[in-house]
């Protein structure tokens, strides 16, 4: 079967932004997302945008053209519109990545100002619909906790992911370090004890 390659230059122009005809094989759903992922890969993020748009347009719970479109308004630092984007793909899965869930947050707390409270309430549902063992949701949703200073929010949500591990040292050390940030270093040096 012989394969049609394409040059930079027609790759580019393939890529461009263009108004979907009735009979063109750019209109297809398939045809704009691929073009909507390549404009994002290659930095050209309102391209992108524009792209899927279009496929949403026609099919507004298409997941991955949400997914694609959220990462896009992330880029252009629309925050609100990426958090929108990843909660419609969300409700539109079966079972969501726990990307997404990450990336909402992530698009939240990149907010002027955070919306700390919307990105963990969103970390929560994720753990709720996905199961506590996720523990990059955990891990997040603690993260999220000390950069809005709630430290002892963090420290209780640690001791509930640590409770089951079955390795409990690099838990032991992360509490620690969050007990010293807390400013309560008897606590600190016994977690960092029973670490060892």
């Amino acid at each position: 079967v012989a394969r049609r390659v394409l040059k930079l230059p027609q790759f580019l122009t393939w890529c461009a932004p263009r108004r979907p005809t009735q009979n063109s094989s750019h209109s297809s759903s398939l045809g704009l997302l691929g073009r909507g992922k390549v404009q994002l890969a290659t930095g050209r993020p309102k391209d992108a945008r524009d792209t899927l748009d279009q496929l949403l347009a026609r099919e507004p719970r298409h997941v991955e053209a949400l997914v694609t479109r959220a990462r896009a308004r992330a880029a252009l630092k629309d925050a609100g519109g990426a958090a929108a984007d990843f909660t419609a793909a969300i409700a539109a899965s079966a079972r969501p990545e726990p990307e997404y869930f990450l990336e909402r947050a992530a698009a939240l707390a990149s907010s002027v100002p955070p919306d700390w409270e919307a990105a963990i309430q969103g970390l929560d549902e994720g753990l709720a619909k996905l199961g506590p063992g996720i523990a990059t949701l955990q891990l997040a949703a603690i993260d999220l906790e000390t950069k809005a200073g709630r430290l002892d929010a963090a420290i209780a949500r640690l001791d509930r992911a640590r409770a089951g591990a079955a390795r409990q040292e690099t838990w032991l050390v992360r509490r620690g370090d969050l007990l010293a940030m807390a400013n309560r270093p008897a606590e600190a040096a016994a977690a960092y004890q029973a670490a060892l």
